[in-house]
């Protein structure tokens, strides 16, 4: 048709985050929550020493480990609170056992696509799946992350983008 462009369509690579900060296995708890709050994020990718991911921790993980912790208390104080899957955590303090490390805490799985990928089957896997991030490769090798807060983000662009138009 003359007189309209078609408009571009997002791909993964167009809203990830790079680079990714990513954590070991051996790397203990503390230092994760320190990583999340100074960054202000909520999870990461564990890579092993050839940067080959081997799972995901996120504060959700770090939550359901506490509360499963001998030490824990029955009921979990009142800041967290569970939607969709995802624990909400109103600040970032657990008391972790000395020693626990990643290894113990992460989820041993990761989602992943590739960077050519329509950021519609990006939101599609992560509605299907019920997850909050995704891990973003480019012939198998980590290049970004995907969170549902980027989703949003491109969607508001793309919504301010077709107003001007």
């Amino acid at each position: 048709m003359i007189g309209r462009h078609k408009a571009k369509r997002l791909i993964a690579k167009d809203v990830m985050h790079k680079p990714v900060m990513t954590v070991t296995p051996t790397m203990i708890i503390e230092e994760v929550l320190r990583l999340f709050v100074e960054r202000q994020i909520t999870g990461a990718p564990v890579v092993d020493d050839n940067d080959n991911v081997i799972g995901v921790i996120s504060q959700t993980d770090l939550i359901r480990y506490q509360r499963r912790a001998p030490s824990a208390s029955a009921q979990s104080p009142s800041y967290y609170h569970e939607s969709d899957g995802e624990v909400l955590v109103s600040h970032m303090e657990l008391e972790t056992p000395e020693g626990v490390i990643v290894r113990d805490v992460m989820t041993p799985a990761a989602f992943m696509i590739e960077d050519a990928t329509p950021i519609d089957d990006v939101a599609r896997c992560m509605l299907q799946q019920r997850i909050h991030r995704i891990l973003v490769t480019r012939r198998g090798k980590l290049v970004g992350i995907i969170t549902s807060m980027d989703l949003l983000h491109a969607l508001l662009s793309v919504t301010k983008s077709s107003e001007v138009h």
